[in-house]
């Protein structure tokens, strides 16, 4: 019996050396933290090999620093087995920990030298080993997991090959024992899982489970791809299908699309033709404008000839008019002035100096003689008088003479100042004439345009626009009108043919069907046969290992000829429960003998039956072989059919394509060329709207700027008179202040005059008065001199006065003599000028306007040929435009091709291409958009592989031309048909898996009873009364839906042969179930992603119930709180004792027996009746326990009980106290 038998430490964990047997139940006992859990936790590394799962604390050292702190610390497992005893060396190698087998028994002498000194290096002690035991230890094991494989015989793999005789059990599906020994020790929470999961692989090597994972690859689709169909077949309220209406809607915008792009490709040949042209032409408007200007230059020159002439002319004359003017208004002042000064009577007043003369002469003579008789006395006075007189008519002569002084320079300065006035003038009127000049010119230049384009608004209300191209197009919508006739008849012959054709294909394809259906049928019948025997014969060869006819082949010869004669092959022969035994030899069978010579059976041995097998598989093969092939030639001769149909259809297809993209054209031309028409008319009246507009709004304009000129030359003679007449006021202003001061002196020389008259004329009447009286005493007649004397006086006033205003006449008289005079002709001449300019004026304006009619008939031609060329530039510079631009013309669509359709500029092509590319644009997105709505409801991973992630037009032209390929070959029967069976096998498959997982119900339910009834006979524990498992229905809800699918299968198993999920006839309700139950498996997948699989644990459910003395848990999945820690640590304990048996039988059964352990922490937490009692338990079963606890008790119930104490140094000794031999 194999088993771990010992554990040795060697500088390991506090543990200086140590030797402990375990091939017995162990106890040890010690106070706290001696280091009994450490010796348990190294007893379970042997088993679990895994140093997180040894239950240390993580505040304390981990298991490699705190079991392995030097280089010479080592644990060693020495192992028994049927023939012999190996060893397994644990130590650390390069930072890792690593394993050793040496097949042989421990010696210590392997590790330890004189003075107990361990050795440090691993080849002294390789070399010791060798030497002594003669043999070598193996190669390294540095992985946990190659080490569990090792010892539990996982060891089929080539290069475990050397390592296949130190297994201590034999199973892949080992993994079972060390986790129950690892919860036995940790004390772990057991649940129904744990459980399970041992009973299931007690049972069977085999993984039974259903891979989640497929299905959810098979069906993760199924709603989008039902979906995707059923969009195709769903009716609305008024019987139509959306998705029918939608492609129709996709088909006819992206045929729209295909005809836009051929005529933005006649359009770019066209452009290329137009371009040449304009490039052609252009050299010869240039010329002719080279010309015409030279021609215009020279009317221009000789315009500004004609003009130069007449203003000089014209600014002769309107000096001499100016002059004439002046002249007129100086006689008109100078009159007024002298009827201010009543001239006339000035002039009487003078005619009468000479009989005042003579009367003052006559009167003077009358005086001399009355006063001739006072001779003397007059005389005297005489001579006072004329002394007078003399002296102030000296001062009167300075006085007058200041006064002509004054005069002369008043008559100076006024001459001065009217000369420079009238300089001043002239400047005026020099610096005006050119702004007045250029005033009257633009008021003759603006009503020459005015009439120009009067004229031009008569010609354009009586022009009728676009009248040739309304005309032609009307012509082309005759010829399109017949055309789309004769289209539309063509493509409902073609749709008739295509028709006739898939017909044709499809009686074909039944032809074919009834040809190879019935082969495919036999040989899948044949087939199916054949492979039941296979797993018949497989399933017997499955169950060889650990059989009595495996037993019978090793200890029994030439068993095939007595008992192999009589035994069942399959309940006996093969069955792994009847534990052969060799007892001593007899001929008889359960005492009966039998003569089995005559007997002739072939008994059905491994060798037989792998003939056999080999002889069936030979069979299918050739039957698949041949079922293949007859599929194969179905398949090739339905897609050569398929092939021949859809090539003539794809051909009828083009045809209708390009019937349907003529008769497209045609029709989208005709709507064009409606819209045309009505688009020339609108453009005419526009045109001439416009047009009329701008006549309107220039005539306007005009008539503004011809106002405003007018203004402004009204303004600038305003502004020319204002200044002339600033100008003579500043001159009258000077000559007022001039003869303001003239004034001045004069009334200054006048008073002084006046004052020396006054007082000549006091002095001569003193003078008189003394005279009269000197006369009157001497008896003169006083009265009659002083009377005479007054009319001189009177008289010699006047004479004065004369005087004084003479030179008023002197000027009166020139003034009348060289102004007044000729005043009238004056008058005369300067109408004389005025009419001489207004004969300038017409003549300038009749030679003007032959010049200007023929300049502008020169900057008319110029300007249309600019704008010609203008034109062409524009036309050129838009074409280059259009071509350079990457947007407009990429380089996919350029073309050197030319073509000649319609006569167009270059704009109008651009234009035209650009609304085309335009709404090429909006047609793509129509187009997209019609995609987008059509695509709505198909997944990116839709059936018929439709693509929903488009991005480029292309890819979106790709998506239509697929489109119109399914719908013209009527693809989705094809769909609906594959997908019908896919999803009817997918139902059947579930229900075949679920059947396989649940068929073993029935055994997993008779381990669970063998557990309960081997608790019952091996029960020594007195505290545990009972502990029973039971299974229950699954409550996994995936569980529940599979065994309901299962069951809708087997009743509907005829019904759904050749099912259509999409059929609205008689199976309709089978239908819908199929579905409903296919979604629900869907979305309860869905639901749990996290579920891989469903093993056989989760087809089942199971619970414990517990009776502890009076205490009852009643059906639980889980146990706690059976009763006090000790309980529990008990209960736990038994029943993980009870699933190691149920694995450790099987395994037992196949390899052989063996015996392993438990190890429990703190024993001391059960009564000492019930350690016996769970040692019994355990050992009953082959499980050795190792406890440990602060005490020794039931020493009588352990073979080895070893105390553990710790020395000065804090090292652990672990001493033997008890050992019992067997």
């Amino acid at each position: 019996m194999r088993n771990l038998s010992k554990i040795i430490f060697i500088n390991s964990a506090n543990i200086p050396y140590s030797e402990t047997r375990l091939d017995g139940n162990v106890h040890f006992i010690g106070t706290q933290g001696v280091g009994k859990s450490t010796i348990l936790r190294a007893i379970l590394f042997f088993y679990n090999a895994s140093p997180i799962h040894l239950g240390i604390p993580k505040e304390k050292k981990n298991f490699d620093a705190f079991y392995f702190p030097f280089s010479n610390s080592h644990i060693i497992y020495e192992v028994e087995r049927e023939n012999g005893v190996y060893c397994i060396i644990v130590s650390k190698s390069m930072g890792r920990i690593c394993y050793r087998f040496v097949d042989a028994p421990y010696d210590r002498n392997w590790f330890i030298g004189l003075g107990n000194k361990v050795y440090e290096d691993w080849a002294e002690i390789r070399h010791r080993i060798s030497e002594s035991s003669g043999t070598q230890p193996s190669r390294k094991v540095t992985t946990f997991e190659l080490f569990r494989d090792i010892i539990y015989g996982n060891n089929r793999r080539p290069e475990l090959v050397d390592f296949r005789k130190y297994a201590i059990v034999e199973s892949s599906k080992y993994q079972n024992i060390p986790r129950t020994i690892q919860n036995v020790f940790l004390n772990t929470k057991l649940d129904a899982d744990f459980i399970k999961d041992t009973i299931i692989k007690s049972m069977t090597d085999d993984n039974i489970s259903i891979d989640l994972d497929y299905f959810r690859n098979q069906i993760r689709d199924f709603e989008n791809e039902y979906n995707d169909i059923y969009l195709w077949l769903k009716k609305e309220a008024n019987g139509t299908n959306r998705k029918t209406i939608q492609a129709g809607d996709v088909l006819r915008k992206y045929n729209a699309i295909l005809y836009s792009r051929k005529h933005i490709r006649e359009l770019r040949e066209e452009l290329n033709y137009a371009l040449r042209q304009c490039l052609e032409s252009k050299p010869e408007i240039e010329r002719r404008i080279e010309e015409t200007s030279s021609e215009l230059q020279r009317a221009e020159r000789l315009i500004s000839e004609e003009t130069g002439k007449y203003n000089k002319e014209l600014d002769s004359l309107k000096k001499s008019i100016n002059i004439l003017g002046d002249k007129i208004n100086e006689s008109r002042k100078r009159k007024r002035k002298y009827e201010d000064m009543r001239i006339s009577e000035i002039i009487s007043r003078v005619k009468q100096e000479d009989s005042l003369i003579s009367e003052k002469v006559n009167t003077e003579a009358i005086l001399r003689e009355l006063t001739s008789g006072s001779k003397d006395i007059s005389l005297k006075y005489k001579h006072i008088e004329d002394s007078l007189r003399s002296a102030t008519i000296e001062k009167k002569n300075i006085l007058n003479a200041e006064l002509s002084d004054a005069r002369a320079y008043k008559a100076e300065e006024k001459e001065r100042i009217i000369a420079d006035g009238r300089k001043t003038e002239d400047n005026i009127r020099s610096l005006s004439a050119e702004e007045i000049k250029v005033s009257e010119e633009s008021v003759s230049g603006i009503m020459e345009q005015l009439t120009a384009e009067r004229v031009r608004r008569e010609r354009i209300a009586r022009t009728k626009y676009y009248e040739r191209e309304i005309s032609d197009k009307e012509t082309e919508i005759k010829t399109l009108d017949k055309v789309i006739i004769e289209s539309d008849a063509e493509k409902k012959s073609l749709h008739r043919e295509k028709e006739s054709i898939i017909r044709e294909g499809e009686m074909l394809m039944k032809e074919c069907e009834m040809k190879y259906n019935a082969l495919i049928s036999e040989l899948t019948g044949k087939s199916a046969v054949t492979k039941k025997n296979i797993d018949e014969i497989n399933s017997v060869l499955d169950g060889y290992k650990g059989s009595l006819c495996e037993w019978l082949s090793e200890n029994v010869s030439g068993w095939e000829e007595n008992i192999g004669k009589v035994i069942d092959e399959r309940n006996i022969l093969y069955s792994k429960s009847l534990s052969p035994e060799r007892v001593e030899y007899s001929e008889n069978i359960f005492g009966i003998t039998l003569d089995l010579a005559n007997v002739e059976r072939e008994i059905l041995t491994p060798e037989i039956l792998k003939g056999r097998l080999n002889e069936a598989k030979q069979r299918k093969q050739e039957i698949d072989k041949a079922l293949d092939n007859a599929i194969n030639e179905r398949e090739a001769e339905k897609n050569a059919i398929v092939n021949k149909v859809n090539r003539k259809a794809k051909a009828l297809d083009v045809r209708i394509q390009e019937v349907g993209l003529r008769c497209y054209e045609s029709n989208e031309a005709f709507k064009k060329l409606n819209v045309e028409i009505n688009d020339l008319k609108k453009a005419g009246k526009d045109k001439k709207d416009k047009e009329l507009n701008a006549v309107e709004n220039r005539i306007g304009d005009f008539n503004n700027r011809l106002e405003l000129a007018k203004a402004a030359l009204a303004q600038s003679k305003e502004v020319l008179n204002k200044k002339i007449a600033t100008a003579k006021k500043a001159t009258d202003a000077k000559l007022s202040v001039i003869e303001l001061d003239f004034k001045e002196k004069e009334n200054d020389i006048k008073m002084r005059l006046k004052q020396l008259d006054s007082d000549l004329d006091i002095a001569l009447d003193q003078n008189n008065k003394e005279r009269l009286l000197e006369l009157k005493n001497a008896g003169a007649d006083v009265d009659s001199m002083k009377r005479y004397e007054t009319m001189i006086r009177e008289i010699d006033n006047e004479l004065s006065f004369i005087k004084s205003h003479r030179s008023d006449v002197s000027d009166y008289e020139k003034d009348k003599r060289e102004l007044f005079d000729n005043e009238e002709g004056f008058c005369n001449e300067r109408k004389e000028v005025e009419a001489k300019v207004k004969n300038l004026d017409e003549r300038f304006r009749l030679r003007k306007d032959r010049l200007e009619t023929e300049r502008e008939r020169l900057l008319k031609e110029i300007s249309d040929e600019k704008e010609r060329l203008k034109t062409i530039s524009d036309n050129v510079l838009e074409a280059n435009n259009f071509l350079d631009d990457p947007m407009l013309n990429p380089h996919s669509e350029q073309t050197d091709r030319e073509k000649q359709i319609s006569g167009k500029s270059c704009r109008e092509i651009t234009n035209d291409l650009r609304s085309r590319i335009i709404s090429r644009e909006n047609d793509m997105k129509a187009f997209k958009s019609a995609v987008t709505v059509f695509k709505d409801g198909f997944s990116p991973r839709n059936l018929f592989n439709f693509k929903t992630g488009m991005v480029t037009d292309q890819e979106y032209m790709d998506f239509a031309s697929d489109l119109d390929s399914f719908i013209s070959n009527d693809m989705l029967q094809e769909f609906q048909k594959r997908i019908s069976e896919r999803y009817t096998d997918i139902i059947r498959r579930i229900a075949k898996e679920t059947s396989d997982l649940t068929q073993n119900r029935s055994e997993i339910n008779k381990v669970i009873n063998e557990i309960n009834d081997d608790f019952c006979k091996d029960n020594f524990v007195g505290a545990i009364k009972n502990i029973s498992l039971r299974q229950l229905a699954s409550e996994n809800r995936l569980v529940q839906l599979l065994l309901t699918i299962k069951e809708f299968n087997e009743e509907n198993q005829y019904n759904m042969g050749e099912i259509d999920l999409f059929s609205q006839g008689d199976r309709s309700e089978v239908n819908t179930k199929a579905v409903d139950y296919l979604m629900r498996f869907m979305k309860a997948l869905q639901n749990e992603p996290s579920t891989k699989t469903l093993d056989l644990s989760d087809s089942f459910k199971l619970e414990f119930r517990i009776v502890e003395n009076d205490n009852d848990t009643g059906w639980v999945e889980k146990i706690s709180n059976v009763g006090s820690d000790g309980t529990d640590i008990l209960v736990k304990a038994m029943i993980n004792i009870m699933l190691i048996n149920v694995f450790k039988e099987r395994a037992s059964r196949k390899f052989g027996d063996f015996r392993i352990h438990c190890m429990m922490d703190e024993i001391g937490k059960l009564h000492p009746n019930n350690v016996k009692g769970i040692l019994m338990f355990a050992n009953k079963r082959n499980i050795l326990l190792v406890n440990s606890s602060p005490t020794t008790f039931n020493a009588e119930d352990y073979k080895y009980t070893y105390l553990l104490e710790k020395d000065n140094d804090s090292r652990t000794r672990v001493i033997p106290l008890i050992s019992h031999l067997d």
